[in-house]
């Protein structure tokens, strides 16, 4: 069974961004639920890893009580659209990238007729190009999109790489294929 990660952004609340640890009760309702491995959340995104949707849907039918109150009580920090998307691990482990200093995500979606396998092809060639040069990463799939993490010291750190090679042509290649929606996060683990 692959892992899976639940990956949810929504523009922070003013409640939210002050004092994060109101809501440490909630996302503790997590912790203790088969199968699921780790949370990590910042300022604009939250990550759920679970060993498979097996394990995730188990949770949500068995703890629906839970789940509605962290639900219900992340509302308070949604100042706009919660969009959630889950994504299965197809090529390395993001546990790594979550992990660093500093996490780049990165939706990628396909540009008009282009294929998803093409796409995929050269996620997977980021992951080696990335992955071979120090920055931990993953390619996960789901709906349509491709979410690939990089493990990073700072995003100013991320800037100043990919201005060189092997990574600046490479990245002119890959996005004459697809769209990419790029964000940062200095994540926290939820324990």
């Amino acid at each position: 069974m692959a892992p899976i990660i639940q990956y949810t952004v929504f523009p922070a609340s003013n409640d939210f961004t002050k004092d994060q640890s109101r809501f440490k009760d909630a996302l503790e309702a997590l912790t203790s639920a088969e199968g699921h491995t780790s949370s990590f959340y910042g300022l604009q995104e939250e990550e759920e890893v679970w060993e498979s949707v097996e394990h995730q849907k188990k949770f949500r039918e068995s703890a629906q009580g839970k789940f509605s109150q962290l639900f219900n009580s992340l509302k308070e920090a949604v100042a706009g659209e919660l969009v959630q998307h889950q994504f299965t691990s197809i090529k390395g482990t993001p546990l790594p990238g979550f992990e660093s200093a500093n996490t780049e995500f990165v939706i990628i979606t396909p540009k008009d007729g282009v294929s998803l396998d093409q796409v995929k092809e050269m996620a997977f060639k980021a992951y080696d190009v990335w992955n071979g040069n120090g920055h931990p990463s993953a390619v996960n799939e789901g709906d349509g999109m491709f979410l690939v993490t990089f493990g990073w010291d700072s995003t100013a750190h991320h800037v100043e790489t990919v201005k060189n090679e092997p990574y600046h042509s490479f990245i002119g290649e890959f996005a004459a294929i697809a769209k990419f929606d790029i964000s940062h996060a200095n994540l926290k683990k939820q324990k």
